[in-house]
C-alpha cells in the first residue's frame, strides 16, 4: 500500500506537470511568435514578449525532464517492486493460508454435523467418523498456526524492506545535482512520501 500511495501521488504530479507543460509551451510559442512577428517595431513589449516565451520555453523543457525523472526514477521502479519475488512468495502464504482457514470452516461445520448424528444415534460407527474429523482439525490447526507465522513473517519483512528502499530512493534523489525547479518540486514530493511513510509506520 506504500508503494502504491506513493505511485498515485507520483502519477498525480505528472499528470499536472504534463497539463502545465502544454499550457506553458503553447503560450510560449505565442509569446515569441509575438516577438518575432513584431520585431520591427522596437517596442518593448515586444522584445520583452521574445524573451519571456524564449525564458518560459527552457523552464517547460526542465519541467519535462522532472516528468521523465520522476517515472524513470520513482514510478517504474515502484511499480516493479510491487511484483517482486519475496513479495510474491508473501502473496502466496497469505492465498494459502486463507484457503486453510475456509478448509478449517468446512471442517468446522462437518463436526458439529457428526456430534449431533452422535447425539442422535450414539453408534460407534458415528463416533469413531467423529474422531477421525476431531483429529483433522487438530492437525489442520497446527499447520495453520505454522503457515499464519511464517506468513506474518514474510509480509512484515517485505513491507519493511520495501519502505527503507523507499523511502532511500525518495532521499537520495533530491541529492541529485539538477535545475532549482526539479529540486523545489522533488522535495515537496519526498516530503509528501515522507508523511505517508510516517503515516503507514505508525499504523
Amino acid at each position: 500500500d506504500f508503494q502504491k500511495d506513493i505511485v498515485r501521488a507520483a502519477e498525480g504530479l505528472v499528470s499536472i506537470g504534463s497539463k502545465h507543460i502544454e499550457v506553458g509551451t503553447k503560450f510560449s510559442e505565442d509569446c515569441y511568435r509575438y516577438g518575432g512577428e513584431n520585431n520591427a517595431d522596437g517596442e518593448a513589449l515586444t522584445k520583452a514578449a521574445s524573451l519571456y516565451g524564449g525564458a518560459l520555453r527552457n523552464v517547460e523543457k526542465e519541467y519535462e525532464d522532472f516528468n521523465r525523472t520522476l517515472c524513470s526514477q520513482i514510478i517504474d521502479p515502484l511499480k516493479a517492486m510491487a511484483v517482486c519475488a519475496p513479495l510474491e512468495e508473501a502473496r502466496g502464504f497469505a492465498q494459502r493460508y486463507s484457503r486453510m482457514r475456509h478448509e478449517a470452516e468446512i471442517l468446522s461445520a462437518e463436526i458439529a454435523r457428526r456430534k449431533a448424528r452422535v447425539r442422535e444415534s450414539p453408534v460407534a460407527e458415528h463416533t469413531t467418523k467423529l474422531e477421525q474429523s476431531e483429529g483433522k482439525m487438530i492437525e489442520h490447526k497446527a499447520s495453520m498456526a505454522v503457515l499464519g507465522k511464517e506468513a506474518v513473517a514474510a509480509l512484515g519483512a517485505v513491507e519493511s524492506q520495501q519502505k527503507r528502499v523507499t523511502l532511500q530512493r525518495l532521499v537520495g534523489m533530491v541529492r541529485v545535482p539538477s535545475s532549482s525547479i526539479w529540486v523545489t518540486y522533488f522535495n515537496w514530493f519526498v516530503r509528501f512520501g515522507f508523511c505517508l511513510w510516517l503515516g503507514h509506520s505508525s499504523c
